[in-house]
């Protein structure tokens, strides 16, 4: 077993030389693990941690692992199996440690799980990280159900987390092939023909890096890009709204709605006939142009329209039939 530091006991992250406290710990253990380990014993598989391991020793556990050449002399090259019993739920870092290691072994099967088990007085969580299990999702569930069989406590998954899927290269070649023709396309291919798309909605988040705007400073903003942009309207402003506003233009091609939290977001939502995008992005450019301490943190945009709209015009273009949908005129013919 590896012991907690006598200079670590009771803690050390408060003391001026906690760092070389923690860096001499550091290099006692692994001298003590290069000694211990040899020929006869081999290499560490499985890693437990006691539930009254500090945060400090998970922390010099964790960099003696991390460094690729301590990994590869002391634990086992498959990886180790680490099980970590949280009592105090709050103790987060303990399943961290563990998650850790699916950083290291980052090509699956390479899994973590959290359990948790329950009585009726109290309750144990459980943190397991396992390589080489393909089954392991399997194995967990078994273990889960033979602790409820056995011990009668009620278990519960609650966390499983696997590692990188592995590159099978360029060789592998699919065993069979599936075309669009081996789908049922007729519900794709209805929505294709029946969506009529007739506008354009764009919907942005401004944040400003000052403390505030001001109501007054948004509506001013508003106006002074429609302005910009050669629209003749006329804005309605909702001040009862909190703290912030809500400012409202309509005109013949569109409308506009501007939301301020009365502090440092302002959220537009633009809807225009016209389906272009560069229209939308004149706008909150304008906006930004005209106050520079916004930033743009959101930005989307879509099709309006009926029929279950979800392409834009230039998209769907003459209504010729799509390539996924050739099958089906095809067997109509």
């Amino acid at each position: 077993p590896v012991y907690t530091c006598s200079s670590m006991e009771g803690g050390v992250e408060y003391l001026e030389n906690s760092a070389d406290l923690m860096y001499a710990c550091e290099q006692e253990i692994i001298e003590m693990l290069e000694t211990s380990l040899n020929a006869d014993v081999g290499k560490i598989g499985v890693i437990v941690v006691d539930p009254s391991a500090s945060f400090q020793m998970l922390q010099i556990v964790d960099k003696i692992v991390s460094r690729k050449h301590l990994r590869s002399s002391l634990l086992m090259k498959e990886g180790p199996l680490v099980v970590a019993p949280i009592i105090d739920s709050s103790e987060t870092w303990r399943t961290h440690f563990v998650d850790g290691f699916r950083e290291l072994y980052e090509t699956s099967p390479a899994d973590t799980a959290s359990l948790v088990f329950n009585s009726t007085e109290s309750s144990i969580q459980i943190a397991i990280f396992f390589t080489g299990d393909e089954y392991f999702i399997t194995h967990m569930n078994e273990f889960v159900a033979g602790v409820e069989e056995d011990i009668g406590l009620r278990g519960e998954i609650r966390f499983i987390g696997g590692g990188h899927f592995d590159w099978q290269g360029n060789h592998w070649k699919p065993s069979q092939f599936f075309s669009a023709g081996a789908y049922d396309q007729t519900g794709p291919f209805q929505q294709w023909k029946s969506q009529q798309p007739t506008g354009h909605q764009s919907v942005m988040q401004l944040m400003t890096k000052k403390s505030e705007l001001s109501k007054e400073g948004v509506k001013s903003l508003l106006e002074s890009t429609l302005t910009t942009l050669g629209i003749e309207t006329t804005t309605s402003e909702f001040t009862s709204l909190g703290d912030g506003s809500a400012i409202v233009a309509v005109w013949s091609g569109g409308n506009v709605i501007v939301l301020y939290d009365g502090r440092s977001n302002v959220s537009i939502n633009l809807f225009t006939y016209e389906q272009d995008p560069e229209f939308a992005k004149k706008f909150s450019n304008n906006f930004k142009k005209l106050e520079n301490s916004l930033d743009v943190v959101l930005y989307d945009e879509m099709p309006r329209g009926y029929g279950r709209v979800v392409n834009w015009s230039n998209d769907i273009g003459a209504r010729d039939v799509p390539h996924w949908a050739l099958h089906l005129v095809e067997q109509v013919e």
